[in-house]
């Protein structure tokens, strides 16, 4: 039966995947609107809505421990595994005239939820630090609409109707967190069974399946030639996973940061430093096949260093 769940849940993810590319890239076209912000917010949105489920039920249960390694462990799985993946099926460009006060803002996003950690003792994300993080969410969708003087990429007018296009989207936002839902309770059954800890299941199994929406989304995009799509979902998902999903979750009950994801903590702000490091010195603005085989191999280096400790 949990096997079962299991190919239900990534059924519902693929084809909750298909449908909000195909959504989201007719809406974009039809307002000429850049796919790469129709990622940072309708795609990060819809994609997130697995993380936002499943933090606010931990919340009101006081699990902290899933609560933070859910946002932690979806983080890393994003930029290290999503991107990396992304980039072994198909080369992403970079936009850097588009993406770097994004990025900058992610580093920003991470630097207030870490000094929020390490301000209070014991270390937690208190009430009022989940305001401050929502405000940021707030400042986001905000720094997101403001023009960057660039001309869309989207320079026809999609022929399909506007219903049909919103249409594809919801059906999109629907399935993908129904099969969040169903892929995590499978695998969290499937982990209990072997006896791993909590710790390990909320930064790997739960992370993992609540990450497969951008997986799922991020690799049809970049299929499909959608590059800016696919970058922006993973960005706009990391925001909002720590300043949304966070934010909300420390409303509804102060989060208990326990010492352990401090290490975690900073490998998810490390985790950032190859789009970093391609805006500003790489002169192609080109994520490589090797640097997403390289980025692979340090998720699956993190999997093992989570698997042991």
């Amino acid at each position: 039966m949990v096997f079962l769940l299991f190919i239900a849940g990534c059924a519902f993810l693929f084809f909750g995947g298909h449908f909000l590319v195909e959504g989201s890239s007719h809406i974009a076209r039809r307002f000429h609107v850049s796919e790469l912000l129709i990622g940072l917010t309708l795609v990060s949105i819809g994609t997130s809505l697995p993380e936002v489920v499943v933090n606010i039920m931990a919340s009101l249960k006081g699990e902290s421990d899933v609560v933070i390694g859910n946002v932690l462990g979806s983080n890393i799985s994003n930029t290290c595994l999503i991107l990396g993946a992304t980039g072994v099926l198909s080369p992403l460009i970079i936009p850097r005239c588009r993406l770097v006060r994004e990025c900058r803002f992610y580093c920003v996003c991470i630097a207030v939820l870490i000094a929020s950690i390490l301000a209070s003792t014991p270390h937690q994300i208190t009430h009022l630090n989940g305001i401050l993080l929502l405000i940021c969410f707030c400042f986001s969708i905000y720094l997101f609409f403001i023009p960057k003087n660039q001309p869309s990429s989207n320079t026809s007018l999609e022929s399909d109707p506007l219903y049909k296009s919103i249409g594809l989207f919801m059906i999109g936002c629907t399935f993908l967190p129904l099969g969040g839902h169903l892929l995590i309770d499978s695998a969290i059954s499937m982990a209990t069974l072997f006896g791993l800890s909590i710790p390990f299941i909320s930064l790997f199994a739960v992370a993992l399946g609540t990450s497969l929406p951008e997986l799922v989304t991020s690799i049809i995009a970049a299929y499909r030639g959608n590059t800016e799509l696919a970058l922006g979902n993973i960005i706009g998902s990391n925001i909002f996973n720590i300043t949304l999903v966070l934010g909300i979750s420390a409303l509804i009950n102060p989060i208990l940061v326990r010492s352990l994801y401090l290490t975690d903590m900073a490998i998810m702000a490390l985790s950032i430093l190859p789009i970093v490091f391609i805006l500003l010195f790489h002169h192609q603005q080109q994520l490589s096949k090797r640097i997403s085989s390289l980025m692979l191999i340090i998720y699956l280096s993190y999997c093992y260093f989570i698997w042991i400790r």
